[in-house]
């Protein structure tokens, strides 16, 4: 079993690989029996979690890490959110919380979920 300490880092690999834009590093991460989940979507599988991070990566999208934190397989990052698709609903930004669980040093699940934020300041003027 990997230590939180070795999970923080893997988690906080994947997050960079994120920001980088970098597919092939975000979809080493994964395996073909990983799930990833949104809000209104699941993707099974690396065909599908690869066109999941293309389309955010098409959007721009950027997360940028709050707080992060380990225990036993499960890692839980506050994130920030930006991207092109978010701009486009007048949000600057969107409070989320991702969540990975790792089999080992690749993530299973992946769940990605809005925070409740402080609504002031949220929406553009």
């Amino acid at each position: 079993m990997i230590n939180s300490t070795d999970l923080e880092v893997l988690a906080k690999s994947y997050l960079a690989a994120i920001e980088a834009r970098d597919l092939e590093a975000c979809m080493a991460f994964f395996t073909n029996g990983s799930t990833v989940e949104g809000r209104d979507s699941r993707h099974d599988g690396l065909d599908s979690i690869r066109a999941w991070h293309q389309s955010r990566f098409e959007a721009n999208m950027s997360v940028r890490v709050e707080s992060l934190k380990a225990e036993r397989e499960k890692v839980v990052a506050d994130v920030v959110v930006t991207s092109d698709r978010l701009a486009n609903t007048r949000l600057k930004s969107l409070p989320s919380r991702i969540t990975l669980v790792f089999d080992g040093d690749k993530i299973k699940e992946a769940k990605m979920s809005p925070r409740m934020p402080n609504l002031l300041g949220l929406f553009r003027s």
